[in-house]
């Protein structure tokens, strides 16, 4: 049993098929689309977790080398960086174990059970370089200087004791470099070293005491030294150890399940192209089917149409009637019905053009007249426009230059304002210097005249020799008288008294030698302290001309910077009127393009009316050519 469809019913039935093979491609395109939507989620998500392993470690890496130069100021900084890591890192890696795969949750979970031993053996570390000390003047290391300092002032007159002490400073900062049992024992030798010293000259009584001060200061220290350097060995094994383990995990993320997931969605994108392509062409193919069997139905029923549509072409007008042979005419017996319905429609219209093709060609003629007029008006209004344009375009132009000439004028406005702020700069720094020289020279003669007071002592002292040399003079005489009295058995006696005698010459002689070198010492002691003060006067001189200059370059800078803002100021407004001369050229542009268009236009109405002439001779002649039965 056939089925006979209308023309419209197949049309029907072929938007029907591309709909639903539409359809089928959008469907099937969503699916691919979720499944690479899919794969790029996962991507996404390795990339994050990739990241956020990389940015742990950086991280840590970064805190282990700023520990390493931390100061007492930047510690509360450092401290708060290491408490923001470990919040950080408290709730762990976001693992999936879906999406990492049993190998890369290993990785992931060895990373982490090392994460926070690693960070509290770091908390650790630092804690135990505040407690030893973070510079000279805070922790362990500030009690050991204060005692060591005592100990110097005590052993300051005394130079075998001060050199003997230094040796000792020298091997306390050898083991404070080092941390080691080796510098740790030098130490203690050059300590014991120093005792015997002083118990050998019989001073024990007087200094051990500052000594003992001094060792109970170093032994924290040491604790904490060896402590740390312990630490750093261990500390160093976790850092090797996280350090290995989070580039293994990052490896895995990134260069085994990365790549993978970026492999499957560029292989999931490139089947549904293949596919989509392949179903393309199917239904591309299975549509020209179809179609090919509608144009040949559509040809045979539209050979009835033409042969009727022919004659009227030939102009040959009928009042027949299509005969139609059944109750449901198709759409092509429909066509043929309205085609004889056409050809008598016809045949009235052309004998009603007849009589209008007449009336058209005198109203033709009056358009023609009023189409002139406008177009020399046009013509006019054109010419106008061009001239204001052009005037618009020359305001425009000049508004550029004084702009230009105004962004040159704030350009050397703003490089006078640097200049001015750099000089500000360098003199405020040179401002700082002066304040250095002048506490420099100020301590350097606080030391010259401490060093005259003690030159002062160095008298006292040379008093007391040549006291004691005279004494022992005046003994030696009296030995010497002895000696002469006991006779031939004083002699030897008498011997030693002479040499005693000359002994205490000699040291009057020195002592008097000592004296003038010291008077010498203490006349150019107070020529240095003399030239010291004129130096502080005049860096003191230097520095109050520093601040005027200062004060000064300040105002510069800020007047320098007003110039600036009134210089933008003015750029903005001249900027402001250049985009209205602009904006008015454009529109004197358009105005113009307009009028050209108008002008187009009714040149165009001018034309289509001759051409209304001329097709009104044409149209009389073909409906001469129809025949009207």
């Amino acid at each position: 049993m056939s089925i006979a469809l209308s023309v419209r019913q197949k049309l029907i039935a072929i938007v029907i098929m591309v709909s639903i093979g539409y359809a089928g491609f959008g469907a099937y395109a969503i699916y691919n689309l979720a499944k690479m939507s899919s794969a790029a989620d996962d991507a996404s998500q390795l990339s994050a977790l990739t990241t956020q392993v990389k940015n742990i470690e950086v991280a840590l890496l970064k805190f282990e080398r700023t520990m390493s130069i931390v100061t007492t100021g930047s510690l509360p900084q450092v401290r708060n960086t290491l408490a923001n890591i470990q919040q950080t890192t408290g709730a762990g890696f976001d693992i999936k174990a879906n999406l990492v795969g049993e190998r890369g949750t290993q990785y992931l979970n060895q990373s982490q059970a090392i994460l926070p031993n690693y960070i509290e053996a770091l908390g650790q570390q630092l804690t135990q370089l505040e407690a030893l000390g973070l510079d000279e003047e805070s922790g362990a290391l500030r009690e050991l200087n204060q005692s060591a300092q005592v100990l110097e002032e005590q052993f300051s007159t005394l130079a075998s004791f001060a050199a003997s002490f230094k040796e000792v400073r020298n091997q306390e900062k050898n083991f404070l470099a080092y941390r080691d049992e080796d510098h740790r024992s030098s130490l203690f030798e050059a300590i014991n070293q120093l005792k015997n010293n002083v118990n050998n000259i019989g001073f024990g009584d007087v200094f051990n005491p500052f000594i003992q001060t001094y060792e109970d200061a170093l032994t924290p220290v040491i604790d904490r030294a060896m402590t740390i350097k312990s630490q750093q060995v261990a500390l160093a094994k976790l850092s090797h150890d996280f350090t290995e383990s989070m580039d293994q995990s990052a490896d895995y993320l990134q260069g085994t399940l990365l790549t993978q997931a970026q492999q499957r969605s560029k292989q999931t994108a490139q089947q549904a192209r293949n596919s989509l392509i392949i179903a393309c062409l199917l239904l591309a193919a299975f549509i020209g089917f179809v179609l090919i069997g509608v144009m040949r139905s559509l040809n045979q029923n539209l050979s009835s149409v033409l042969k009727m549509l022919t004659q009227v072409a030939h102009g040959k007008l009928t009042s027949q009637r299509f005969q139609v042979k059944t109750n449901k005419p198709d759409e092509f017996q429909q066509l043929s019905i309205a085609s004889y319905q056409m050809s008598n429609e016809l045949h009235q219209l052309v004998g009603h053009l007849l009589s209008s093709n007449q009336h058209l060609i005198v109203t033709a003629d009056e358009l023609d007249t009023g189409i002139q007029t406008i177009v020399t008006g046009s013509q006019r209004i054109r010419d106008r426009s061009h001239t204001l344009a052009a005037s618009t375009e020359e305001i425009s132009a000049t508004a550029d230059t004084v702009r230009n000439m105004t962004q040159a004028v704030e350009s050397g406005a703003q490089l006078a304002y640097e200049s001015a702020s750099h000089g500000a700069k360098t003199m405020e720094q040179a401002m700082t210097s002066i304040g250095d020289v002048a506490d420099s020279i100020q301590q350097t003669n606080n030391r010259v005249d401490r060093l005259g007071a003690l030159s002062k002592e160095i008298d006292v002292v040379i008093e007391l020799i040549v006291g004691v040399a005279e004494q022992t003079s005046l003994l030696a005489l009296n030995a010497a008288i002895e000696a002469a009295r006991a006779g031939e058995a004083g002699r030897g006696f008498a011997v030693v008294a002479d040499e005693v005698k000359a002994l205490s010459e000699q040291t009057v002689k020195a002592s008097g030698d000592i004296t003038s070198k010291v008077e010498n010492i203490q006349r150019e002691t107070q020529a240095v302290i003399e030239a010291m003060v004129h130096s502080l006067s005049k860096v003191e001189q230097s520095k109050d001309q520093g601040e005027n200059a200062v004060t000064t370059i300040h105002q510069i800078e800020k007047n320098t910077l007003d110039a600036m803002k009134n210089s933008q100021e003015i750029s903005q407004a001249i900027q402001e009127v250049a985009l209205t001369t602009t904006q008015m050229a454009q529109d004197m542009d358009i105005i113009a393009q307009e009028i050209k268009e108008n002008h187009f236009a009714t040149e165009s109405i001018q034309s289509a009316n001759d051409n209304i002439h001329q097709q009104t001779k044409q149209l009389a002649k073909q409906i001469q050519g129809f025949e009207l039965s």
